[in-house]
């Protein structure tokens, strides 16, 4: 079980310094700030990530079979064997779930930095407007 006498210690000691709120707020004010620029760099690199993961997957969606014939080939290449073929279908279907699976994560990473910076943006309002 948690003990919370060093929690209720540790409030107690910190309750004077709180009403001295000017320069504690202040430095408060800015870690917070600091914090969520880092919050806010660190999501806009897994959203660039995510749309490249996306792109990356949409190409991959749009290639044609490897046992389709290209169009308007007067000499068509040798036929690939069988097994040749499944590898190469099977290699193709792992990629677009590898890249589904990326995508998926990215996007819930990019929500978890969302519900970081929520507290954070909270008590920056609140600091606000208590000046």
């Amino acid at each position: 079980m948690f003990n919370l006498r060093p929690l209720l210690l540790l409030l107690a000691l910190a309750a004077p310094l709180c009403g001295h709120a000017g320069a504690g707020t202040d430095l408060e004010a800015r870690q917070i700030e600091t914090t969520l620029g880092r919050l806010q760099r660190e999501q806009e690199s897994v959203y660039q990530q995510f749309q490249m993961a996306q792109e990356m997957r949409r190409v991959e969606l749009a290639k044609p079979d490897p046992a389709a014939l290209p169009p308007n080939v007067e000499i068509s290449p040798p036929p690939l064997d069988y097994n040749e073929l499944q590898r190469l279908r099977e290699a193709h279907q792992q990629r677009i779930q590898d890249l589904g699976a990326e995508i998926e994560r990215l996007y819930a990473r990019h929500q978890e930095i969302e519900a970081q910076k929520a507290p954070l943006l909270q008590r920056l309002g609140e600091i606000t407007r208590a000046h």
